[in-house]
């Protein structure tokens, strides 16, 4: 992984435009120059070309695709053929491209000719350049969301009407909740469902009412949790208030509680993998975040700004080494 961490999808389109770019103009250079100079390791450059060589091909025998990447010994090559014909991208391709071109058009202005292309692929997607796209989070009716969050807080029973995909029917169903996790995407309620006699998940997005029951109700000590609920329950926890545009945290890393918020702002829990983890996620967000609680064993009321104080003492407030 880079040094940077996780990184977004938009990010990752970001690079492999560049990284493509910059190899077809070097004809051959050698694999460990590039990953340098891009500050990935040889195996993520390679992942990357691979990625860009797969998209845009019409053939199902992979012989028309516009990016043609190969390596030789400890060399890397790319060959762009002739755009002779449109791409046929899928709608999230498109969507992708769209929102790393905008970002592309803010650091070079001049560019008229990505600026027109951008608005010839944004108007196929019936939207605009740099308009803010809404992204759904999985959660459905933000008021069932609220509820299902009110239950698995105070231990109470819930009355849940879920729809199946599947079969498209609509099941009453009573659940005496575990928990909330999210997984791939999506939200899940976690518990024993009293209809089924045994342990569910079922998606938030497909429970259409939620009404909470007076009953409280025990969590089993020998539970087996699913994946995504499997953090230290001793480990620190962040509680952070995210702008609109930092979505993506909550989409990337375990969240054990989230609030959305009519205006579109967020209000997360996070699990700490550890202080270092903290410190480069909250000097990545930037403005973006706001911390409401920080654990005491986290070292300080705001991680963020105390390595940023360690940046800026050691390379001295001018941002110049001192």
């Amino acid at each position: 992984m880079s040094p940077l961490g996780r990184e977004t999808a938009v990010a990752r389109m970001q690079r492999i435009l560049a990284e493509v770019l910059w190899i077809a103009e070097r004809d051959g250079p050698l694999a460990s120059e590039a990953a340098a100079h891009f500050g990935v390791t040889e195996d993520e450059l390679r992942r990357d070309l691979e990625m860009a060589s797969m998209i845009g091909g019409d053939g199902d025998d992979y012989l028309d695709m516009p990016v043609d990447m190969w390596a030789e010994g400890d060399r890397v090559f790319v060959f762009l053929r002739a755009f002779d014909r449109p791409l046929r991208l899928t709608p999230a391709e498109a969507l992708s491209l769209v929102t790393a071109g905008s970002a592309l058009v803010g650091v070079d202005p001049g560019d008229g000719a990505l600026g027109r292309a951008l608005e010839k692929v944004a108007g196929a997607l019936g939207i605009e350049v740099g308009e803010q796209v809404d992204v759904d989070l999985g959660v459905g009716d933000a008021t069932v969301f609220a509820t299902l969050q009110g239950v698995v807080d105070d231990h109470r029973a819930v009355a849940i009407a879920h729809l199946n995909a599947e079969h498209g029917t609509r099941t009453e169903r009573v659940v005496e909740p575990w928990g909330l996790f999210r997984e791939r995407g999506a939200w899940y309620l976690w518990g024993h469902c009293r209809r089924a006699g045994a342990e569910r998940q079922f998606r938030v997005d497909r429970i259409v009412a939620a009404t909470a029951r007076d009953e409280v109700v025990e969590v089993p000590d020998d539970l087996d949790p699913p994946t995504a609920l499997r953090t230290d329950r001793d480990a620190p926890r962040l509680v952070l208030d995210l702008a609109p545009g930092a979505r993506w945290v909550v989409e990337s890393y375990p969240t054990e509680d989230l609030e959305v918020r009519p205006d579109g702002t967020l209000r997360a829990t996070l699990a700490v993998v550890s202080r270092g983890w903290a410190e480069r996620l909250l000097l990545r967000l930037g403005d973006a975040a706001r911390i409401v609680e920080a654990d005491p064993a986290l070292g300080g009321a705001d991680p963020g700004a105390e390595a940023a104080g360690r940046i800026l003492a050691r390379y001295g407030t001018d941002g110049s080494r001192g």
